[in-house]
C-alpha cells in the first residue's frame, strides 16, 4: 500500500514534469529505512541520482565533497540534527536547495517552518500527513522547469522561498 501511494503520487508527476528537464543529484537523509529507501528508489526510477545516509554526520563528510541539486533531511535526526545539517550545507553552498521532511511536524506548522526558514530550510514536508500527500508535494517541489533546468538554482530558491512565506 505505501509503496503504491508513493508510486502513484510520482506518477502524477511526470505529467506536469519537461521533457528536457536534467535529474538531480539528491542527498537524501533519513534513519527510517523503510521511508528511505522507498524514496530513493522512487526516485531512482524518475532518473534521478539519489546518495541515502542514515546519520546528519555521514551525510555532512560527502556534502562538504559534493556538491547536490536537492538535500531532503529528517529534521528530527539524533546527534547532529537536520536543522544542523541544513545550516552547514547553507553555510558552505549559498545557493543549495534543502527540504526537511518530519515525522511530527506539518507543512502547516508555523514554529516548525519558521525554524526551517531561519535554518536555510525551503520547505517543509510533514511525514504525518501521508507518503501520497508528502511525495505529491515533494514532486511539485521538484517537478518546474525551472528547479531541474540547472543554471538558475538562486531563483528557483528565491522563487520558492517567497511561496512559503505566503
Amino acid at each position: 500500500m505505501y509503496e503504491q501511494k508513493i508510486k502513484a503520487a510520482l506518477d502524477a508527476a511526470d505529467a506536469v514534469r519537461s521533457e528536457d528537464a536534467k535529474p538531480l543529484r539528491i542527498l537524501l537523509v533519513d534513519a527510517d529505512a523503510r521511508f528511505r529507501e522507498s524514496l530513493a528508489s522512487k526516485l531512482r526510477d524518475k532518473g534521478h541520482s539519489v546518495t541515502c545516509f542514515t546519520n546528519c554526520y555521514d551525510a555532512w563528510t560527502r556534502a562538504r565533497s559534493a556538491i547536490f541539486d536537492l538535500t531532503l533531511i529528517d529534521i528530527e535526526l539524533p546527534a547532529m540534527t537536520g536543522l544542523e545539517l541544513a545550516r552547514r550545507i547553507k553555510n558552505r553552498q549559498k545557493q543549495a536547495m534543502i527540504v526537511a521532511t518530519s515525522p511530527n511536524a506539518t507543512s502547516k506548522s508555523v514554529l516548525a517552518n519558521s525554524l526551517c526558514q531561519a535554518n536555510g530550510i525551503a520547505h517543509l514536508l510533514g511525514k504525518s500527513e501521508g507518503p501520497l500527500n508528502l511525495f505529491s508535494n515533494l514532486c511539485e517541489i521538484i517537478s518546474p522547469p525551472s528547479a531541474v533546468a540547472g543554471p538558475d538554482v538562486p531563483a528557483v530558491t528565491e522563487a520558492m522561498a517567497a511561496t512559503s512565506s505566503n
